[in-house]
């Protein structure tokens, strides 16, 4: 059915009719679609097409999985980096306008190319777990990277959302005082009290020294626990050692791909990824791990840029009945609505 419909789109359209017999296929739709066209922004907005208002909304938001900005638009007039505005102290939203005329109104802008349909909500949002902040939309929150807690929250509704302060442990040494996440982050271990004197476990606060592990490429012995920590090494407890208690740290060979050509086993991570390959893993192999591993032919995709999609279509348009062209698709010699169908029939990335 959907195959059906795109062929009878692409097919009976007049327009689409008149620009498959001219060479410059984007200048001639301007002229045709004139006063009858709209906006689609696709690519996340980074591209976008003027389609003819009948059946242009389904094409953009199913072929293209764009966002379709309604009768009146043009990409060259209205471009892709509008969106919702909502409107302070107002129970209503604007959609599809521009930042600048958002503030001018005195509303809050909540994106390129978001909607009413939620954008305008606002609640609590949690920084890094340990600021909270409201009223903040959830486009807001996640632009952050913050937790929203949905529509009409405040910081009530997340009580866990504050800044906690303690001991800090860096084995040998103790600090009061200190900041969760910042003593987590600088190795240390954090407790809850006010003062060193109150740990109950001063084990916690005493170093160890063993084997770490950095990378999987690399074990030192007698590092001691917080250092290892500290540069993301995995630490095989006190006493440990490399030899003994560390065996699997270092990376056997594995799988490597070169240029989606050839694939090598055995082969060592660092060599591997130094001279431009692809590692797949310590004991894998190019027959049941790298099976990826070679170029595989993408059908459709006449630009060559692995995948199918609109500029696949435009370049069938735009060679429509020539021959010797790299837009016949099928090699039968001509470029023809065959051609048409298998880049439809073809569409997205390449696998």
């Amino acid at each position: 059915m959907f195959r059906t419909l795109l062929i009878s789109l692409f097919i009976t359209s007049t327009a689409l009719a008149d620009i498959i017999n001219v060479p410059d296929a984007r200048k001639e739709a301007e002229s045709h679609f004139v006063g009858s066209t709209a906006a689609c922004c696709y690519d996340s907005g980074g591209s976008c097409i003027d389609f003819p208002i009948e059946g242009g909304q389904y094409l953009c938001e199913e072929l293209l999985l764009g966002v379709w900005l309604g009768e009146g638009t043009t990409c060259a007039d209205t471009g892709c980096d509008v969106g919702a505005c909502c409107i302070s102290g107002d129970p209503y939203c604007i959609n599809f306008i521009s930042e600048f005329d958002c503030e001018d109104m005195s509303g809050k802008f909540s994106g390129a190319l978001t909607s009413c349909d939620g954008d305008c909500d606002s609640g609590a949002c949690c920084v890094d777990g340990n600021y909270c902040d409201y009223p903040v939309s959830q486009i807001e929150c996640d632009g952050v990277g913050g937790e929203y807690f949905g529509p009409d929250t405040t910081c009530d509704d997340a009580p866990w959302c504050v800044t906690y302060y303690g001991v800090c442990c860096y084995g040998s040494s103790c600090e009061e005082e200190a900041e969760h996440d910042y003593c987590e982050n600088t190795g240390g271990s954090f407790w809850g009290y006010n003062t060193c004197e109150e740990v109950d476990d001063l084990d916690k606060c005493t170093s160890a020294f063993g084997a770490c592990c950095f990378d999987g490429t690399m074990c030192d012995n007698d590092i001691e626990d917080t250092q290892c920590a500290l540069y993301n090494g995995t630490f095989y407890g006190s006493g440990s050692t490399c030899a003994v208690d560390a065996p699997d740290c270092l990376f056997p060979g594995g799988a490597c791909c070169f240029d989606g050509t050839h694939c090598v086993d055995e082969a060592d991570v660092l060599d591997c990824i130094s001279q431009g390959g692809t590692f797949y893993g310590q004991k894998t192999t190019c027959d049941t791990d790298a099976t990826d591993c070679f170029a595989k032919e993408c059908v459709g995709d006449i630009n060559e840029d692995n995948v199918v999609d609109i500029s696949d279509l435009l370049n069938i348009i735009d060679q429509w009945g020539l021959t010797d062209s790299p837009a016949d698709v099928n090699d039968d010699g001509i470029v023809d609505v065959l051609d048409l169908l298998i880049v439809i029939g073809n569409w997205g990335p390449c696998e």
